[in-house]
């Protein structure tokens, strides 16, 4: 485990390209190192380097308030949204097991946790956030949809004190992305 506050804090495997497909190059030619670090860490690199195919979410089952269109965003965004929902979903998911508390640092409308809590009731999950108008469209949208199973936290993300199994975020960035990450490794 990274014990020094510089491994967690400066991590970076590229030098920045204003060409995303260039980014994009450098990272997939860097997947072995990175994998490599994280099982020196003892870290799980699940889907690192292999040919495993996202199981896609059929929306189109879905309750209305599941689906990020449900949480007013445009065509466009929704399609985006969904995209990487289904991602981070299919990482999740094979990890849970019953019982199992996920928290969704800076959650905004919280489309990640919805969908998480969504398909397994079984489980709890928190979402975390500092914005109130984005809590307060999760929240209605989990209380359309009846579910039991979620818990919100209007505050900042290092005033979240309690215990988890899973920490994962969608919308974290700049220095929010180190904290998840510290805040998740701190927790192991």
């Amino acid at each position: 485990m990274p014990t020094n506050e510089e491994e967690i804090k400066h991590v970076s495997f590229t030098e920045k390209s204003g060409n995303p497909k260039q980014v994009h190059a450098k990272i997939t030619k860097a997947l072995p190192t990175i994998k490599n670090i994280l099982e020196q860490h003892r870290l799980n690199s699940i889907g690192f380097g292999e040919n495993n195919e996202n199981k896609t979410i059929s929306w189109e089952d879905f309750p209305n308030e599941v689906d990020p269109s449900g949480g007013e965003l445009n065509p466009d965004r929704s399609k985006r949204k969904r995209q990487q929902i289904e991602n981070m979903v299919s990482r999740i998911l094979p990890l849970l097991r019953t019982g199992d508390k996920i928290v969704e640092f800076c959650a905004g409308g919280g489309h990640l946790g919805i969908v998480v809590a969504y398909l397994r009731p079984d489980c709890q999950v928190v979402l975390l956030d500092n914005k109130e108008e984005s809590m307060n469209r999760a929240c209605s949208r989990i209380k359309s949809l009846g579910l039991k199973n979620v818990t919100f936290y209007l505050t900042n993300l290092e005033y979240y004190n309690g215990s988890f199994d899973i920490g994962t975020t969608l919308h974290a960035c700049g220095t929010a992305t180190d904290l998840v990450l510290k805040k998740c490794i701190n927790d192991r």
